[in-house]
């Protein structure tokens, strides 16, 4: 079981969200999940957005109408029930692989911001395992930097921009998924 995940921030300090810049909240999570051919997509709404859920869903479900695909959406007013749901999504439907575009950045940014709301035992609800990556536990403890994906125990990752770089004929000035497609 293959998941195929993207993730979008809000960024409101201008900085670049990473593993130790953790200011922006997780507005949005994707994937694709190659067993059940469902995109699955968690939405946390702005506190000044007014429309209820069910209209939110409906103005989803009509952007995508065109593409033929099955979807199942999920709207959150708070980001630490936009994770949780999440989190348990995981646990409930365990991928074998979970494989991104630039991973290294989707995985430490998911796995520190669950951290951030719930600690160890959130984190620890992502592994089949039940367990907590010691590269999470040593990054935190010594305030450093993560931009490694292999961070939940039991589940393989496949960066796609790595292996696009490795089998890449030539070097692009940008690897922004929009300038390679």
């Amino acid at each position: 079981r293959i998941f195929y995940i993207d993730i979008e921030a809000w960024v409101n300090d201008g900085k670049i969200p990473s593993f130790s810049n953790n200011n922006a909240e997780i507005n949005a999570i994707t994937i694709y999940d190659n067993y059940t051919k469902t995109y699955y997509s968690w939405f946390l709404v702005p506190p000044s957005y007014t429309d209820s859920h069910e209209d939110i869903i409906t103005k989803i479900d009509e952007s995508v109408s065109d593409y033929s695909i099955h979807t199942e959406i999920k709207i959150f007013r708070d980001p630490a029930l936009l994770l949780s749901a999440f989190s348990h999504f995981i646990k409930t439907n365990c991928p074998d692989i979970i494989t991104a575009w630039n991973s290294q950045f989707d995985i430490p940014y998911i796995t520190r911001k669950i951290y951030d709301y719930f600690g160890n035992e959130g984190l620890k609800i992502l592994s089949p395992f039940n367990r907590v990556s010691s590269k999470i536990t040593s990054a935190l403890e010594s305030g450093i930097e993560l931009s490694i994906d292999t961070l939940i125990p039991g589940i393989s990752v496949i960066d796609m921009m790595q292996l696009y770089k490795k089998n890449a004929d030539t070097e692009r000035p940008s690897y922004a998924l929009k300038n390679i497609t």
